[in-house]
């Protein structure tokens, strides 16, 4: 189960965010904070999850409490849905009028008047009634969450710019931008099925999370840093990648962290972009080079299925990159833009719209709306399937 308060925690991810940037979100939340937090609850077991607390309004403990926009609650739930949600719980029931809680609203008022959000979560009962949600199918694509890998970066960080949790945030929303849902799941755990396999950093790989990458018939990325430590937390004999040579015939020679406002360059197809915060030397062995760094040495490489991403970069260079994998995938990218974003659920797409603007669901020719329709309004969905 998750609890999922989307004001709050955008309150506190984005303290320092400028205001121009932070105010679109303030009533909403990130179009992609609670989306990445469903998928990897929904990783823990493979299975639908609860809700346990939704936020129905102004909540008490955050930096700032603002209310959340029209529509904002129902969309939210929705969202869960698309998710995989089975239960969608809100808290609570009434705000309570004593103890420390006495300003966190609930779906009643201290009074048991029915509160802002009470006529958007009738709403969305009755829309649940009318809408049979199939079984969630597997994406395809996989993102390995490696939580050795994110203690790693809270205790030996190397350079402030390395934040694991960010670096797995930004791979996840470029295929958010890009159409494509992802599963999240543990290193070792089952490929099967799967055409792409990202790993944005798997610091200390066990023989079984290498085996598995190596016998999947996904296309394969891993990402800097990874193969760096041993269990012990040393660094691995032979140098890093250490068991990820069983897959890639690299070594990595050194590693530098940049300042954010100082980046390097890399070069792919003829394009440049931004090599950001941490950057490594490699020696690419019989691998193939893909990219290259500003002074023309490796910075990503490729042997077989597997990629090796030697550099945290920007969003342009991992869109122009994930493009192009999911091209030889043969996975569909629907790029959305703005505050728009897709989740498929069986053979139903949801559009989610954050924006304050109307948008235009990107849905083929032909599809039957089960909810809403082609032009979604601020802050509200639409539900379709393909005949």
């Amino acid at each position: 189960a998750y609890d999922n308060y989307p004001l709050g925690r955008a309150d506190l991810a984005l303290a320092k965010a400028p205001a121009a940037d932070f105010a679109p979100l303030m009533r909403t939340g990130h179009p992609d904070m609670q989306a990445v937090l469903f998928d990897q609850t929904r990783g823990l077991t493979g299975k639908p999850f609860w809700v346990m607390e939704q936020q129905p309004g102004p909540v008490n403990w955050a930096r700032h409490n603002p209310r959340p926009a029209p529509g904002m609650v129902r969309l939210w739930s929705w969202e869960a849905f698309a998710h995989g949600a089975a239960v969608v719980s809100f808290f609570r029931w009434r705000q309570a009028p004593f103890a420390q809680e006495q300003m966190h609203a609930g779906l009643l008022r201290p009074d048991s008047t029915e509160a802002e959000a009470w006529p958007e979560i009738a709403l969305l009962a009755a829309e649940l009634g009318q809408i049979p949600l199939p079984e969630p199918t597997r994406a395809p694509v996989a993102i390995i969450v490696d939580i050795e890998a994110q203690y790693l970066s809270d205790i030996e960080r190397q350079g402030r710019g390395y934040d694991y949790t960010a670096i797995l945030h930004g791979w996840y929303g470029v295929l958010r931008r890009l159409g494509v849902d992802a599963d999240f799941v543990a290193p070792g755990a089952d490929l099967t099925g799967y055409r792409l396999v990202l790993a944005p950093a798997l610091a200390m790989p066990d023989s079984l999370a290498v085996a598995r990458l190596a016998d999947c018939q996904a296309l394969v990325v891993i990402g800097p840093r990874s193969g760096a430590k041993t269990k012990d937390v040393t660094i691995p004999e032979g140098l890093a990648p250490g068991l990820l040579r069983a897959l890639l015939p690299i070594r990595i020679l050194s590693v530098e962290t940049l300042r954010p406002d100082c980046p390097g360059g890399i070069s792919m197809g003829g394009n440049d972009f931004a090599s950001t915060s941490w950057r490594e030397a490699i020696d690419p062995g019989s691998a193939t080079v893909l990219a290259e760094y500003e002074d023309g040495t490796p910075a990503l490489v490729r042997h077989g299925r597997a990629h090796y991403l030697a550099t945290l970069t920007d969003d342009a260079f991992l869109t122009a990159f994930f493009t192009g994998l999911c091209s030889e995938a043969g996975i569909d990218i629907t790029p959305v833009s703005g505050s728009l974003r897709l989740r498929r659920r069986g053979d139903l797409t949801f559009a989610i719209n954050y924006g304050a603007v109307a948008v235009t669901a990107p849905a083929p020719d032909g599809a039957e709306f089960l909810l809403g329709s082609r032009s979604i309004d601020p802050h509200d969905l639409a539900i379709w399937r393909v005949a």
